[in-house]
């Protein structure tokens, strides 16, 4: 860009060498005194334009200010989306409940901060952080690529896999025997899990509903509409067991992917970020992330 403007200069420079601005000739330049000096200040005058044109242009970068942000209002908004047992809605009291929940209490108590929940899905979480909406998105982001370009990742707290839920009496036993023409895999859209499955299944359809229920899902394969449901493996045992009406189970197969869990934070909010790792390395450290994961999900923490 610079190189640009320079070379610019140098050849607005050469044009006005050409004018006479008046006074007495130079013989050794072949021009005059006077126009020497008023092609010098034209010159510098149209320098001062263009940087400043130029910096004008450069957009601004977001302000790294988040935790004064925080401080000043007293309170942290986090963006949530349902994904039972992660993060949802109890339905005897409409209040979230899960194991995320119980991280973003911790985390606001830590920070002395009033929790304020952001009801948002997973088709709007990042917007809404990106908009202003909330401060952090909260719930059980898996660290993809594609999300890197849109927000800043938390340090991963836990580690994530997905698979196919298929009809108890079928006979699917592996993905690729889903993987053929004519099957359909329902995901949940705006999810990386819908994102992986569309890059794994080359021939199957991959269909993507917008339903952040998991029993909604469920009831696509339990009815014969679709063949599989495509979702994270961790869950698979509460959900199942809390849903046996469907008949449905895991395939069987073992999953292939393997993606961190992340926070996700705001571009430009590095300090922040930098405080959100320091207490995610503590709350895995002190043991609490491993008896909230037993707790909700019945098997041992998974870690790295």
């Amino acid at each position: 860009m610079y190189i640009d403007l320079i070379g610019s200069i140098n050849t607005v420079f050469e044009r006005l060498t050409n004018l006479n601005l008046g006074g007495e000739p130079d013989p050794k330049r072949g021009t005059t005194i006077m126009g020497t000096f008023g092609r010098y200040r034209a010159c510098m005058a149209l320098t001062a334009a263009l940087l400043t044109s130029t910096w004008l242009s450069v957009p601004a970068l977001a302000a790294d200010d988040m935790i004064e942000q925080l401080e000043s209002r007293g309170t942290i908004r986090v963006c949530l989306a349902e994904d039972n047992p992660w993060q949802f809605k109890d339905p005897s009291t409409g209040e979230w409940s899960g194991l995320v929940k119980e991280m973003i209490v911790q985390f606001a108590a830590d920070l002395e901060l009033k929790l304020e929940e952001v009801n948002s899905s997973w088709k709007t979480a990042i917007q809404s952080l990106n908009t202003g909406e909330c401060d952090i998105v909260g719930a059980n982001l898996f660290g993809s690529v594609k999300r890197s370009k849109l927000i800043l990742f938390s340090d991963p707290w836990a580690y994530e896999t997905s698979t196919a839920y298929v009809k108890a009496d079928s006979s699917y036993k592996s993905f690729a025997e889903l993987d053929q023409p004519g099957k359909t895999i329902v995901t949940k859209a705006g999810t990386a899990t819908h994102d992986f499955a569309a890059r794994f299944f080359k021939q199957a359809t991959v269909k993507p509903l917008p339903n952040d229920t998991d029993v909604v899902l469920l009831g696509e394969v339990a009815s014969g509409r679709a063949d599989a449901f495509w979702n994270s493996s961790s869950k698979a045992g509460p959900l199942l067991d809390a849903n046996p009406q469907f008949g449905v189970r895991a395939i069987g197969e073992e999953p292939t992917d393997k993606i961190p869990m992340i926070w996700g934070i705001g571009k430009g909010q590095y300090a922040f970020q930098q405080l959100v790792n320091v207490w995610v390395n503590q709350y895995i450290s002190s043991g609490k992330m491993a008896e909230a994961w037993e707790k909700w999900f019945k098997t041992e923490y998974v870690g790295d």
